[in-house]
């Protein structure tokens, strides 16, 4: 009806895992990232690694980012596995030149700039190194920043409330979004594609999206690994990508036990 430009779809991984702490410093070791974490409480434990903040507020400027990531493809390697500098910059090309890859990034980044007309200054909205390659040890993402700064009646946590992540599980505005989850969510939701973040001391903030984290419960790991769907998108080759981000989580899981 109109009403979702894009959808997330994700597929579920469970494995037995006794050793929670032991899995997430092998995980430090083998993908350090700029963002780990690790939560544990008396009923569940969860731990990941982030490569970049999703959302952050400067304090000092109050300029509102939103690092937009729609698109991610494998890095070139070797058969025994190092990298591949020319195999690894054909696919970094082949992503810029896909019309499927830069559609669906172009609608992450107008649902990201409709996010920041909510919150932030009148004529203040930038888009700053549009599809642009980023790349971490298992991947090559497609990103975009898009800024602006925040009006004078919203702080950190304010503006976080009214840009958080409904809209991106489904690409429709947030409280479209809220429905659409809550009428054709079967589960109750997990904490997959939620968020950790925290406030600084001077009223700044900074979030990491829960994305590709292991949430572990009753001694069994469960992994979710999604990726967006839009109008061109191939099942296939979602169902292979969604393999090739779980295989190395699953691997350390196995190992520890």
């Amino acid at each position: 009806r109109g009403h979702v430009l894009r959808a997330a779809a994700s597929r579920r991984y469970s494995l037995p895992l006794h050793k929670p702490f032991k899995a997430y410093r092998r995980l430090r070791r083998m993908n350090p990232s700029s963002h780990m974490y690790l939560v544990n409480d008396t009923e569940r434990c969860l731990f990941g690694t982030v490569a970049k903040t999703s959302i952050s507020v400067s304090a000092e400027t109050r300029t509102l980012t939103i690092r937009s990531v729609c698109g991610v493809a494998p890095r070139g390697r070797t058969p025994d596995g190092l990298i591949d500098f020319e195999k690894d910059n054909r696919i970094e090309c082949d992503m810029l030149l896909d019309p499927t890859f830069v559609d669906d990034h172009m609608i992450a980044v107008d649902l990201a700039r409709a996010d920041l007309a909510r919150v932030c200054k009148i004529g203040s909205r930038r888009v700053d190194r549009l599809l642009s390659i980023e790349k971490v040890p298992g991947e090559m993402q497609l990103v975009s920043y898009v800024r602006g700064e925040l009006a004078d009646d919203f702080d950190a946590l304010r503006a976080f409330y009214s840009i958080e992540n409904h809209r991106h599980l489904v690409g429709a505005p947030l409280f479209s979004a809220r429905k659409i989850v809550k009428k054709h969510e079967p589960q109750p939701p997990s904490l997959f594609r939620g968020f950790l973040g925290y406030i600084t001391k001077d009223n700044g903030f900074e979030g990491v999206q829960v994305d590709r984290a292991v949430q572990v419960c009753n001694s069994r790991a469960d992994i979710d690994c999604a990726l967006e769907l839009g109008r061109s998108t191939d099942p296939k080759q979602c169902i292979d990508t969604t393999r090739q981000i779980a295989r190395p989580i699953i691997e350390i899981i196995k190992e520890v036990g």
